[in-house]
């Protein structure tokens, strides 16, 4: 295990620190003041060291940080890595999924879930999964172009992303609501559907909140 140097000791240390007290890591704004650099290209420049060392891994938003490793080197147990994923409102075609600008907030997730790739979450807006998942849950998606039959995922469709389970028959495509009420969309030979992830995780929260602080929230892994 490479050696930190005091600062890239002291952005670790402040990455902790804002994990433990407020439930979220840290902006490069917000390292750059606990550490004493001037910019956010200095903090940034020490938060890429400390993943190139293995320290950290880097996810995607402002506040995508993920510690694997203490400052002494030692590995963090799995039941105790986690990963802030972007939430988003709603979902849109290509790369905007990811969009700075579409992030409505962070939800902490265990890093185990993710199977060592990236995720994001998105506040789901129809009842179309009743009752599997209500209007207001967040769902917690890991990205791949695949799915398997039974599988609840996020496609999308022309300029419109849903939720729905997948299921394959033959050559066709079918995406099921849980909702009887809800029509089945096919597609032929799977042509003109995108597949963006897997549901892995359920966020239910009962008082509105996004805050890792609330003590009214239930985290499920599907």
């Amino acid at each position: 295990m490479k050696s930190l140097s005091p600062k890239q000791r002291q952005a670790l240390e402040a990455i902790l620190r804002s994990l433990r007290q407020r439930g979220m890591p840290p902006i490069l704004d917000e390292i750059a003041e606990a550490i004493g650099v001037k910019s956010r290209f200095g903090a940034f420049r020490h938060v890429r060291a400390l993943e190139q060392k293995g320290y950290i891994r880097r996810l995607p938003g402002p506040r995508g940080i993920q510690v694997l490793k203490d400052p002494s080197g030692n590995p963090l147990p799995p039941e105790e890595q986690v990963g802030y994923l972007p939430l988003f409102d709603r979902v849109t075609a290509g790369p905007p999924v990811l969009a700075r600008e579409e992030v409505v907030d962070y939800v902490p997730v265990p890093a185990a879930w993710l199977g060592g790739g990236e995720g994001f979450a998105v506040r789901v807006a129809s009842d179309s999964m009743a009752p599997t998942v209500t209007r207001g849950d967040i769902v917690i998606v890991r990205r791949q172009p695949v799915a398997g039959s039974g599988d609840i995922v996020v496609a999308l469709l022309e300029e419109e992303a849903v939720l729905k389970r997948f299921a394959r028959e033959v050559d066709t495509i079918l995406l099921v609501s849980d909702n009887p009420a809800y029509a089945l969309i096919t597609f032929p030979r799977g042509e003109g559907i995108q597949i963006l992830g897997k549901v892995v995780g359920l966020l239910r929260r009962f008082n509105g909140s996004v805050s890792s602080q609330s003590s009214q929230e239930e985290l499920h892994r599907v």
